[in-house]
């Protein structure tokens, strides 16, 4: 693996589109908080306003972006019977609005933490070729990455991208 090429995030920051499919995890930290609001974090939880200046930089570099956090579905309706799974959720809108919007993560972390690398790595890549032709996702689990997933899954995960490059 090379070193990582931060250029392609800063892009996006600074409101360009980057000049190549890239994959990277977006980390919002007090020291990117402070550099793009001027203020301090009071505390780690993402809040609204945090999560509106990570929409405007997506939006700022020509991105549509949309949160579908876990907690707000009550206005979704499920047939009978069936449960709610993130990836589920997150492939149905995206099947729905895949024209006007990119989906970012999808890999659910109780499946990250809990299946085997190879079963890990074919649904990543079959995420990677479902959205291929449509050029707009960004695959990951939505979240921060916790310690408790091993490295390997979540190495399993990342190493599907290098199969579709």
């Amino acid at each position: 693996m090379g070193t990582p090429d931060f250029s392609q995030l800063e892009m996006v920051l600074y409101g360009e589109r980057p000049s190549r499919p890239v994959l990277f995890e977006f980390f919002l930290n007090d020291k990117l908080y402070h550099y793009l609001t001027g203020k301090q974090m009071e505390n780690c939880s993402m809040n609204e306003e945090k999560i509106a200046i990570v929409i405007e930089a997506f939006r700022n570099a020509g991105y549509d972006y949309v949160t579908l956090p876990c907690w707000n579905t009550s206005t979704l309706k499920f047939k009978s019977g069936e449960k709610h799974k993130e990836e589920s959720l997150s492939l149905m809108v995206y099947e729905q609005y895949s024209s006007r919007i990119t989906l970012l993560g999808g890999m659910d972390m109780d499946f990250l933490a809990r299946a085997n690398p190879a079963d890990i790595r074919d649904r990543a890549v079959n995420l990677l070729k479902l959205t291929a032709a449509r050029g707009r996702y960004a695959l990951g689990s939505g979240n921060s990455i916790p310690e408790y997933i091993p490295f390997e899954n979540y190495f399993a995960m990342n190493s599907a991208v290098e199969e579709m490059i």
